[in-house]
């Protein structure tokens, strides 16, 4: 792993090492040079003080040196496993990588190390973007990188730019495509695009929660994050500087009982982070992830050094009981979980908590409200001026939290907004905030959205052509460059079933087999029309009712297996509303009885 001296040696040899990236770089004067090497070896200064020395949900009182704490994370693709020492061990699958992994699966940690790592050889300049910052309405991604070079590197001159971009000096780290509002995602990969076709030798680096859209990136090889093997959870443990006894008694618990029992849990690097947070009150593994989140919350509050030594309870700047301080994080996070908004400058932030305060009529300081947000209970984390929670999961379950908490009168109300931004959003947006509501408000879940979703499904759903109508629910088009091209796009249906994973699962199934299956792609291909003139996708295929018959045709004859598989799925689904119906009776029923009692 880097030692923090050596990080620290290559940031004093930058501008030598950029000097000698531009030595190739002709015709331009020695003095922009000169200046330019400056501008970047401040840029990346700043960026390592922020990415070098961070605070994680075990070390939120002080940070620690990133390579003290951090276990080397693996990548797969195509079935190959590999740990990731630098960027270079990704320029095996090419240029251009989206790299995909679900909720704490270390995304950020990873850009974050391939930043620092690229620094220990400098053959290539690194560049880190947050998506959720940038507003690509208004900017392209070339235009994007200019600014961040003449503002951030201190240089004006476009030439010069216009020729490092050229000549392939880049590393081009994008963070959190799945962050992006939805209707943004198709003008971004459009730019995206632009950019390639401008610039083609840059390395692009590209994180993104599972997604179709991200997925489907043209060009772009696609590498999974793993989650921890045991070995690695246990050295994993051995780094977070955790007393003697505790390390002890985590490793044999995990070894002896809790892995095979819950590694789902426990090989996810934030949910085994969490795990270590709550041993201590609470040592089983439980069954649902909310569960494990209320557990976190507890011990964020719970660890505060409120206790002073000779054992007084020591108050919140804000004077704030525990419980009150909770509820404002419900409401909170509620407001912009439906907004789809997980980061907030100071201004933002602020407006939100005094509507939040008036709302709940309690009296503080704003100011001390933050302190004890961010610094006495580490829950939000504070950068660069814009603050966020620990891990955007926790701003979901904070949200769920206040959706169980509204009156069952207004229940109906808010489960047709969570549903119309599930539809609107292609179930993209809010899909983890949709697994705690179904955990923590169950009943309402099932009733108000569970059976709709089921429903709007089973209503599109065609008996005739059952596997061709089910693809259709997700995809409305098949893209094609040309009649023989094996280049391809998929147009999203805009409806929110991929909310919940039972659907997700059906997708994956499609974009992990039967698009990639060449038989049936050829045939689909061989009916696909003319789309348009001096477009880049030239051939279009419908999935709509007419091309149904031979959409399902296409299936059994080329991917029989396929269509077994997805056909079980379905019979799954039907058993879930039956189920969940029959719930709902028994719950009325119960109701009514104690009503009657009573």
């Amino acid at each position: 792993m880097i030692r923090e001296e050596i990080l620290k040696t290559s940031l004093k040899e930058i501008p030598k090492a950029i000097h000698l990236l531009l030595t190739a770089t002709k015709e331009i004067k020695e003095e922009i040079k000169f200046s330019f090497c400056q501008g970047i070896h401040s840029y990346i200064s700043t960026k390592y003080n922020s990415f070098s020395h961070i605070k994680t949900i075990l070390h939120r009182q002080a940070p620690r040196f990133f390579y003290d704490i951090y276990q080397p994370q693996a990548i797969t693709c195509n079935a190959e496993r590999i740990a990731v020492n630098d960027y270079k061990t990704l320029s095996k699958y090419g240029p251009y990588v989206t790299i995909i992994g679900g909720p704490g699966s270390g995304k950020t940690t990873l850009l974050r190390h391939l930043f620092m790592s690229s620094l220990c050889s400098m053959e290539r300049i690194p560049l880190y973007i947050e998506l959720r910052r940038i507003d690509f309405n208004n900017q392209s991604i070339v235009e994007i990188i200019y600014k961040i070079i003449q503002n951030d590197f201190n240089i004006e001159s476009d030439r010069l730019i216009k020729r490092l971009l050229e000549e392939q000096k880049f590393i081009i780290l994008l963070d959190g495509f799945d962050e992006l509002p939805f209707g943004l995602r198709e003008k971004f990969i459009i730019k995206l695009n632009e950019l390639i076709e401008k610039y083609p030798n840059n390395i692009i680096h590209l994180t993104s929660r599972p997604s179709p859209v991200a997925e489907l990136i043209q060009g772009f090889s696609n590498v999974r994050i793993e989650n921890f093997t045991l070995e690695e959870a246990l050295l994993f443990l051995e780094k977070q500087d955790l007393n003697d006894e505790l390390l002890e008694n985590l490793q044999r618990e995990i070894k002896d009982r809790k892995w095979n029992e819950a590694q789902n849990f426990l090989s996810n690097p934030l949910l085994l982070s969490t795990y270590v947070l709550t041993y201590k009150n609470n040592s089983t593994v439980p069954e649902k992830n909310s569960e494990f989140y209320e557990r976190v919350i507890n011990a964020l509050f719970s660890e505060h050094d409120s206790w002073h030594k000779n054992g007084y309870v020591r108050k919140a700047h804000s004077d704030l009981s525990i419980d009150v301080l909770k509820h404002i994080l419900y409401e909170f996070s509620f407001r912009n979980t439906f907004h789809t908004k997980y980061a907030f400058d100071i201004v933002s932030l602020n407006s939100d908590f005094e509507s939040v305060l008036a709302n709940l009529k309690v009296v503080t300081q704003i100011e001390k409200l933050k302190e004890d947000f961010t610094v006495s209970y580490g829950i939000l984390l504070e950068d660069a001026g814009v603050y966020q929670f620990i891990h955007r999961s926790l701003q979901d379950y904070l949200a769920a939290q206040k959706v169980k908490r509204i009156n069952s009168d207004n229940k109906k109300l808010i489960y047709d907004k969570i549903y119309s931004i599930a539809k609107k959003s292609a179930g993209f947006e809010i899909g983890n905030f949709i697994e705690f509501v179904s955990e923590i408000d169950e009943y309402y879940f099932n009733k108000f959205f569970l059976v709709r979703l089921l429903s709007e499904f089973f209503s599109q759903y065609d008996e005739k052509f059952p596997i061709a109508s089910t693809i259709a629910c997700f995809f409305s088009k098949i893209y094609f460059e040309d009649e023989s091209s094996t280049q391809y796009s998929l147009n999203i249906a805009e409806n929110p079933l991929r909310s919940i994973k039972e659907f997700r699962k059906i997708e994956n199934y499609f974009l992990g087999q039967l698009i990639h299956h060449k038989p049936f792609m050829k045939m689909i291909r061989s009916k696909a029309k003319l789309n348009g003139i001096g477009l880049r996708m030239k051939y279009v295929y419908l999935l709509n009712k007419k091309s149904l018959p031979y959409l399902e045709d296409a299936i059994q004859q080329t991917a029989p297996k396929f269509a077994s598989l997805l056909e079980t799925e379905i019979n799954n689904l039907r058993t879930l509303k039956s189920t969940v119906e029959i719930k709902l009776k028994e719950s009325l029923e119960e109701e009514r009885k104690l009503l009657e009692k009573l």
